[in-house]
């Protein structure tokens, strides 16, 4: 398996390790610790930026809340071993 390797100021990350349950958009293995940049409509944050759409309001509604419990079952999968953070999208 080929990983693109980055580093920036002497910390070695992946980006995307697809072998990961959710993806997660940077991986410092050597500190066991994993980034997700989330964006609030994607990812249902409630804040000032997440608007539910007027259009097809069923099928967001579903496609949203799917995303969440996504993203909680791979939260908890990771949390055993890793060490993660969430950056929300401002």
């Amino acid at each position: 398996m080929h990983f693109r390797v980055e580093s920036t100021k002497g910390l070695r990350y992946k980006l995307h390790d697809k072998t990961l349950s959710g993806k997660p958009d940077m991986v410092f293995p050597k500190y066991k610790s994993l980034v997700f940049i989330n964006g609030c409509f994607w990812h249902g944050y409630n804040c000032h930026l997440f608007k539910w759409p007027s259009s097809r309001p069923e099928f967001w509604k579903e496609k949203i809340t799917k995303n969440k419990e996504r993203d909680r079952k791979n939260y908890k999968i990771l949390s055993s071993n890793w060490r993660i953070l969430i950056i929300w999208e401002a």
